[in-house]
């Protein structure tokens, strides 16, 4: 309540304001216009955004005299999400922050020369009784107005944000305290070019105030679908407000939408069937991960880009498939106002050497100033602006496996091209992680070669059933995508009934690290070391992200079967009675082998297995065909004789086999775990009848015959066939070659 009746303070001066009139010759009113430099798209599906830097240019205003403290002034910032950026240090519950605000763009393309300087270095201690974080500037007067921020000894042009949420509970707000706001005045280089100590040329003096590295809960604002958007808006609230009077105090600062367009596994669940190596099966499996924009795929900073490629005079990956992983923050990116496309926000952790030259920024070259330091500050350990800017990774794409059948694994490339979405072409890379956590934070980058296996047991040991990926190096001017060749692997063990049958495998894609959704995931956390996502404030990965994609299926293990049709079998009365079929299905998977000492190359593996059985006639109106136990017209081997769930499957041996009729039902003989029938009888049926078994190799035999009579009975008319053999051929049993493959 106390900011919004300062909002409402504000607004009203703001009003009254803008009811002077204000000369060119009497410009003693300091007037503040806001802009955003830039409005970025960012994820929907991110918890720490890093959103468009704020931009007050301010004009007017009287200097503050020679040797007089400039008076400070406190710039909140209230975002209409939870503020998420980076703590880098708690002094007494006061949380500090990377957020930064800067004054009179120094180490830029407009001030190339002006040195940066942060509050807190030796040369401007933070050693008042204001505290932490706040320094004072003297003024200069009109003649000195320009040099106010100039990066010189106690001019510094740099200052730190704070958070009060852990006293005040506010966590939507970055607070920077105590600014000293010296206005332009009239008299500076471009109204007095012959620095004569007069206005020679009539226009305006310029005071710039930049506000960077805040980042936002975009995924606070619900966007769920591609063909949704919101934005993302800050309010500026200044007390007092007539020491830094701003036109609007709001402005759009991002719009949201969905960071991937989809993630999409190329083809329908795929079914491997058991009995042959799964490698060898047709598979061309592909998880494609695509931006919803633009620059959703971004890596950690400039360092990764320069080692990959160039970014200006345009984005060009050179590496290919062996790119350079160096990981971390190496280049200073440090001229105010340039877009660095990167997970990282303005960086001045490094010497000068370390760029960026503002003359030619996104190059690397030499930059103007010293690193940020805290070496002056009340505080011995410092506020940790340092680290201000910079991502703990770049942009992180993960697949998540599930309920891998087990005898099979997947395996994923090491490294994964970028490509254009319309155009084609690689734009970029990214690396599999090895060793990340739960998350898909922490880590490193894979040999930048061969394959890894995520999913499945290896060695005995099993994988973690993820796939963390890296972006290396991406083209902020292209849509992207990146797809991930997936292979899947096993060798049949069928007496052990491996790989698994009946399993089906999931596949989930989305950006990482992600943590399910809390107040201290969406709040301002602490880079990770060691995740901690249940401190206050949390200690999480930078970016980090929800995960909003569902899992897919992916494959499953199709048991091998061998089936069989009957193409004709009857029950059916006649005038001298009625006839019966009888039949007997062989599980024929047992052979002499191909072991030591015989090798009589025989290459089947003993299975048993159950056996079911459908059977048809559709002639009629109303189809006359069984209906076993309302279960339809379909059977299974059981101790429940016919019984297809539940019950006791009744398994046909290796080398044993499946007798019965249609009037009597059939029996395992000498099946000790089903002694009785385990089908039952399909009285006054004719049609056809179609089998599958739970085991490689099968054949049929068919007999029909007058129900009840003997083979001497000169009434009995009988005839035999075999049944036909319904699956593909190319399963041999031997490696021998023969005349033929059948009867």
């Amino acid at each position: 309540m106390a900011d919004f009746r300062r909002y409402l303070y504000a607004l009203a001066l703001v009003a009254l304001l803008a009811g002077f009139t204000v000369t060119a010759s009497a410009q003693s009113t300091l007037n503040c216009t806001q802009s955003t430099t830039s409005t970025p798209a960012v994820r929907a599906e991110g918890f720490s955004e890093l959103l468009g830097d704020i931009l007050l240019d301010c004009t007017g205003g009287t200097p503050t005299p020679p040797n007089q403290a400039v008076q400070p002034v406190t710039i909140a910032v209230n975002l209409d999400v939870p503020m998420s950026s980076k703590v880098t240090a708690v002094v007494n519950n006061v949380e500090f922050l990377e957020s930064l605000l800067i004054i009179d763009e120094p180490n830029s393309q407009t001030n190339p020369a002006r040195q940066i300087l942060n509050c807190g270095r030796t040369e401007a201690p933070d050693t008042t009784q204001a505290g932490a974080g706040v320094c004072q500037i003297l003024g200069g007067g009109a003649l000195g107005a320009a040099n106010s921020y100039n990066g010189t000894s106690g001019h510094p042009n740099v200052f730190q944000g704070r958070s009060l949420l852990l006293l005040t509970g506010q966590s939507n707000q970055v607070l920077f305290s105590g600014v000293p706001i010296d206005p332009p005045g009239t008299l500076c280089p471009a109204s007095d070019p012959g620095n004569t100590g007069t206005v020679t040329v009539n226009v305006p003096c310029h005071r710039i105030i930049r506000i960077t590295n805040i980042r936002g809960d975009a995924n606070s604002k619900g966007v769920a679908a591609a063909n949704q958007t919101s934005s993302i808006t800050a309010s500026l609230i200044v007390n007092p407000p007539t020491g830094l009077p701003v036109d609007i105090p709001n402005h759009e600062v991002a719009r949201v939408f969905l960071g991937l367009a989809g993630t999409a596994l190329n083809a329908p669940k795929v079914d491997f069937i058991q009995c042959t190596r799964l490698q060898d099966q047709s598979q061309n499996l592909v998880f494609t991960f695509r931006e919803g924009f633009n620059e959703a795929f971004k890596p950690q900073s400039l360092t990764q880009v320069l080692n990959n490629g160039t970014a200006r005079p345009s984005y060009n990956y050179i590496n290919g498939l062996t790119p350079n992983t160096t990981q971390g923050v190496l280049n200073n990116q440090n001229v105010a106002g340039t877009l660095y496309e990167t997970e990282s926000g303005y960086v001045n952790s490094l010497a000068a050497t370390a760029g960026d030259n503002p003359l030619n920024p996104l190059t690397g070259g030499t930059g103007a100033g010293v690193p940020f330091s805290n070496a002056g500050s009340v505080i011995s350990s410092g506020l940790g602006i340092t680290s201000a800017g910079t991502a703990t990774q770049g942009t992180r794409l993960m697949i998540t496996l599930g309920n891998i059948p087990a005898g099979s694994t997947v395996s994923v490339p090491n490294v994964v091209n970028l490509t254009n979405v319309i155009a084609g072409g690689v734009t970029g890379v990214a690396v599999l992680i090895v060793n990340p956590s739960s998350s898909g934070f922490g880590g490193t980058p894979a040999a930048t070669s061969g394959s890894t296996t995520i999913g499945g047991v290896v060695g005995g040991i099993a994988t973690a059933g993820t796939a963390v990926y890296e972006v290396f190096f991406s083209n902020p001017n292209a849509l992207e995508q990146m797809a991930v060749t997936l292979s899947v692997s096993g060798s049949p063990n069928l007496p052990s009934n491996l790989p698994a049958p009946n399993t089906t495998a999931t596949i989930q894609g989305n950006f990482a690290p992600f943590y399910a959704p809390s107040t201290l995931v969406r709040q301002a956390a602490i880079a990770a070391g060691v995740e901690n996502p249940a401190s206050n404030p949390a200690v999480l990965a930078i970016p980090r992200f929800n995960r909003l994609a569902a899992p897919v299926t992916f494959y499953q293990i199709v048991r091998c079967s061998c089936n069989l049709l009957f193409p004709y079998v009857t029950n059916a009365t006649s005038v001298g009675g009625n006839f019966d079929t009888s039949f007997a299905i062989v599980n024929t998977s047992l052979d002499p082998g191909n072991i030591s000492p015989s090798f009589n190359g025989f290459k089947a593996s003993a299975q048993s297995g159950p056996v079911q059985l459908w059977y048809y006639n559709k002639n009629a109106t109303v189809p006359a065909e069984p209906n076993f136990l309302s279960q339809g017209n379909t059977q299974c081997t059981n101790t429940t004789a016919g019984l297809c769930t539940g019950g006791v499957s009744a398994n046909v041996p290796a080398g044993g086999m499946l007798t019965g009729s249609l009037a009597f039902g059939g029996v395992i003989n000498g099946n000790a775990a089903a002694p009785g029938p385990v089908l039952l009888p399909v009285p006054n049926f004719t049609g056809y009848m179609i089998v599958q078994t739970g085991f490689q190799y099968c054949h049929g035999f068919a007999y029909i015959s007058k129900q009840g009579a003997g083979f001497n009975d000169p009434t009995n008319t009988s005839m035999g066939y075999l049944a036909i053999v319904l699956d593909t051929p190319g399963l041999p049993r031997t490696s021998s070659q023969g005349e033929n493959d059948a009867h």
